[in-house]
């Protein structure tokens, strides 16, 4: 029989060279419907990897099966420090994923966390960074329950006044 040592070094030295393939290939896919790692990544708290893949040439707009990219996923992470970092891999704040929701309209989606402690600096700080680096304040929220879209200023103005007052000092309307 085998120990489970031997096995616990198996996975060690599988890992490991699963590792250097990724890193040998920044735009290396997954086995699992030839997703890009980054989204997942980040989506699972693993950013140094990611930073290094991003340094070597992976595309940090690649979009996993849900179409997330690994801004989005910080935005769902609602860490400005990681958004941050995206944006200064040029990550785009306009794409949308495959529920039409681009990272500054997840903020305000049917899905999205109450404008309120402990979350509230975190999304009034994402919001304005999103804001100066191009997205687009005159999104709209698709699909709503009713089948209606929302227009991104009046998803901001149920949520916070403040919230609203940024977005129309960036052009929404």
């Amino acid at each position: 029989t085998t120990d489970s040592n031997t096995l616990i070094f198996n996975d060690a030295v599988n890992h490991l060279y699963i590792l250097r393939r990724i890193l040998n290939d920044p735009e290396l896919k997954n086995s699992w419907k030839k997703m890009p790692f980054i989204p997942e990544l980040v989506l699972n708290d693993n950013w140094k990897l990611a930073r290094n893949l991003l340094e070597r040439g992976a595309d940090v707009n690649a979009k996993n099966a849900n179409g997330i990219t690994a801004l989005q996923a910080a935005v769902f992470r609602l860490d400005p420090a990681l958004i941050q970092e995206l944006l200064q891999f040029k990550a785009d704040p306009n794409i949308t994923n495959r529920l039409g929701l681009t990272p500054l309209t997840h903020l305000f989606g049917p899905y999205s966390l109450p404008y309120e402690e402990p979350y509230k600096e975190r999304i009034k700080t994402i919001v304005t960074m999103l804001l100066e680096s191009g997205a687009d304040p005159n999104s709209d929220l698709p699909r709503q329950p009713d089948g209606s879209t929302v227009s991104l200023l009046e998803a901001a103005e149920k949520k916070s006044a403040e919230l609203a007052a940024r977005l129309r000092s960036y052009g929404a309307r």
